[in-house]
């Protein structure tokens, strides 16, 4: 407990922090992960879907934190596990929206193990009027988006299909030791608008060969790891940063109605070998922040947002036997 407060703490200083350095900010984090858990019962399994969230328009805003959190019963249809949160800041000028879930091998007949979105969306102005955000145009100054905003409005989340969201699905091969990584659908997206604003948004997936080495990177940089890949997107230029176990060649970067976006290639995937296919873990991260900053302060601003992610990442896993709900 003692080890939470202290990140829960630093957190919230580090909001402040941000807030007196910068006019307007939005930043979603989501990610989750499988694993092996005794205190459940048998398949002694848990799943886990988090966020960390900021929205802040000049003020002291804290860094919020979200969960879902569930033993697997080993029946699929039980076992979904889905998280949604649409937060603003004190005049609801900046917004975000996080939602995803987690869906067992066998939930529908045939279906693979499979990691849905995150849908994240951060955007300055973004105000539809009662009934929320409803605008595709982005006449906002700053926005960035994990998954693609089109349409004007956001995509169906109940449907574990929709080519807007980007999914992460996973075949365990336990006779030859391998773990099948299918990247489809949806993409990443930041404003292509000039100014002061900021906009990244980021993919990261990672493959361990047990929980341990998971639960000892708790900021998925990918130490300790069997497989890590990472690409970010970043705006107004459009351009795409991929690391290790991904490539530009993985993408396809495209700019239209104001936006980059940065989407699958048709038949992503990657062949990760594993110890144990059952034993390893998969680790999926979403990632989308805007803001815009005092002039000057470019370079704390991205240190500043990078902190908040890893305090959030910290948070979760130490904090993993006794989630929030939300």
């Amino acid at each position: 407990m003692r080890s939470l407060s202290k990140v829960a703490s630093r957190a919230l200083v580090l909001a402040g922090l941000m807030a007196v350095v910068l006019v307007s900010a939005a930043m979603a984090d989501m990610g989750w992960s499988v694993v092996h858990d005794t205190s459940c019962p048998p398949p002694n399994q848990r799943v886990t879907v988090y966020g960390a969230t900021i929205v802040t328009n000049g003020v002291p805003s804290p860094l919020l934190f979200w969960s879902r959190t569930k033993c697997l019963t080993g029946v699929p249809a039980n076992d979904t596990c889905q998280l949604a949160v649409l937060a603003c800041d004190a005049t609801c000028d900046n917004h975000v929206l996080m939602s995803g879930g987690y869906y067992p091998k066998g939930w529908t007949p045939g279906s693979k193990e499979q990691f849905f979105g995150p849908f994240l969306y951060s955007v300055k102005n973004g105000w539809g009027g009662p009934g929320g955000l409803g605008t595709s145009s982005l006449p906002d100054t700053l926005s960035a988006c994990f998954g693609l905003y089109t349409n004007g409005g956001f995509p169906d989340m109940t449907n574990p299909t929709n080519p807007n969201v980007m999914s992460t699905y996973v075949t365990r091969d336990v006779p030859n030791h391998t773990v099948l990584l299918e990247i489809q659908r949806g993409g990443m997206q930041t404003s292509a608008l000039t100014g002061s604003q900021q906009s990244f948004s980021e993919y990261r997936v990672m493959v361990y060969p047990t929980t341990v080495a998971a639960m000892n990177d708790p900021n998925g940089t990918g130490a300790g790891s069997i497989f890590f890949a990472k690409a970010v997107l970043s705006g107004p230029q459009g351009q795409l940063l991929t690391y290790q176990g991904t490539s530009p060649s993985d993408w396809v970067v495209t700019q239209t109605s104001g936006k980059w976006q940065a989407v699958p290639k048709a038949g992503l995937s990657k062949l990760v070998s594993v110890p144990d296919a059952d034993s390893a873990v998969v680790r999926v991260l979403g990632d989308a922040r805007s803001a815009t900053n005092v002039p000057g302060q470019s370079p704390l601003i991205l240190v500043l947002l990078a902190a908040a992610l890893l305090a959030s990442g910290v948070w979760v896993i130490r904090s993993r036997r006794n989630p929030v709900a939300a």
